[in-house]
């Protein structure tokens, strides 16, 4: 099987081909994106390179590369491996084609050497002959990644862990025709992290040493579940959940003026309209949505009826839960580890999200009715949610109410007049 890239003309409904591999390969093209005209394309791919600076081809497959398509042409390599086994990948791409950001672990600024395995934001607006590193030299231990940038080119978001566990958001604005950037951190986790050992001393307070020991439980036995029921304690530093994002890979969006960015976050960051997210056994994924210019994070799964009075944990999560996880039946060592129904998350108040091009729109996919008082969740079944940002609306898009027909994965126009999503 050969995977292959095409570029579809909706006026014309005729195809063109963007890249073939020449043969057989389970890394031939990977994760395109279009520019907004139409014109361009970058795309990843492990395919032999043409770039001035490439290994040798035998030494090409070992690793990944950024190309880029402009219709009516070729594609062409913009990276290129420094050395064999590193990757550049996930590219973005500015509505005219001009800038195509990137992560890679390549050394690719001159005079900056990145350790292997260490992912830095990279971004060209010259067609590879030149790279701007967007994200800060940081230690071998953090990465930068999943960039994604405004419609013009002058602002690029990602994710980086580079001052703690876990990642968080950044934006950075660049100034044209210079290679210097202001960055800054979009939301602090710090102090919202899951502190493990505060959880098992805890639970040796509250169930006593020899209990634990009698059950198996060590420090090493904590997780998530039990990070998440820990962050209801008062007095402990567990507002985050071992194992649990910071904000989800692949889920940033920035408007194309680069002023709104949205993302899904299982932590807090929100600072406007009293939506400080309250101490709950469970953190689930959330929609925030940050205006740059004001310089505030709001919740966008808070709006609606259902936004200030879910049901309770045990209403939306036991019936659908197994038998031996209900109440009654659950092991005291289950309790102990937060893995009964009535301590696990299993709402999803987001799921996958856009902006549309002006920021007046934001869609996602959710399996909580905001509608409803009481946000009643069918199991499993998602349904796509529009968020209209001027008047905080919420309006359901779809209505299956049937966990064998999801909907999901929207994308919104410039306009946020129109709206692609993958439905049964």
């Amino acid at each position: 099987i050969v995977y292959r890239l095409w570029a579809y003309t909706v006026a014309t409904r005729e195809y063109a081909m963007v890249a073939s591999a020449a043969e057989a390969d389970d890394r031939d093209v990977f994760h395109s994106r279009l520019g907004g005209t139409g014109a361009a394309a970058c795309f990843e791919s492990a395919e032999v390179q043409k770039h001035p600076k490439a290994l040798p081809v035998d030494e090409q497959r070992k690793g990944y590369n950024i190309w880029l398509w402009r219709a009516g042409g070729n594609a062409t390599t913009l990276t290129y491996s420094s050395e064999a086994g590193r990757h550049s990948r996930s590219c973005d791409i500015s509505a005219d084609g001009r800038a195509v950001a990137f992560h890679s672990d390549s050394s690719l600024v001159a005079g900056v050497e990145t350790p292997r395995g260490v992912l830095r934001v990279f971004v060209t607006n010259d067609d590879g002959a030149s790279f701007m590193q967007v994200s800060p030299s940081h230690t071998e231990s953090a990465n930068s990644y999943a960039p994604v940038l405004s419609s013009d080119g002058s602002f690029v978001a990602f994710l980086s862990n580079m001052e703690h566990q876990y990642q968080e958001p950044w934006l950075a604005r660049l100034v044209p025709g210079e290679s210097r950037h202001d960055v800054a951190k979009v939301a602090d986790f710090s102090g919202k992290l899951c502190d493990k050992a505060a959880v098992f001393k805890e639970l040796q307070r509250r169930h006593g040493a020899q209990n634990l020991t009698d059950n198996l439980i060590r420090e090493t036995s904590i997780s998530s579940p039990s990070c998440q029921l820990a962050a209801s304690w008062d007095g402990l530093n567990t507002w985050g959940g071992a194992g649990v994002w910071g904000v989800l890979s692949g889920q940033l969006r920035l408007s194309d003026d680069g002023r709104f960015l949205v993302y899904i976050s299982a932590i807090s960051s929100a600072d406007a309209f009293g939506t400080h997210e309250g101490r709950s056994p469970v953190l689930s994924y959330n929609a925030f949505l940050y205006d740059r210019i004001l310089g505030m994070t709001w919740q966008v799964t808070k709006a609606g009826p259902a936004g200030s009075g879910l049901q309770t944990i045990e209403e939306a999560c036991c019936p659908y839960a197994p038998s031996s996880r209900q109440r009654g039946t659950c092991s005291l060592r289950d309790e102990m580890l937060g893995n009964c129904c009535f301590q696990k998350p299993c709402r999803r108040p987001a799921y996958v999200l856009d902006i549309s091009g002006d920021g007046k729109v934001v869609a996602f996919a959710s399996d909580v009715n905001y509608l409803e008082p009481r946000g009643s969740v069918v199991d499993n079944d998602y349904e796509v949610w529009l968020y209209h940002v001027p008047t905080s609306a919420l309006y359901r898009l779809t209505n299956t109410s049937d966990a064998d027909l999801d909907d999901f994965n929207p994308a919104l126009n410039a306009k946020g007049d129109r709206v692609v999503l993958i439905g049964c």
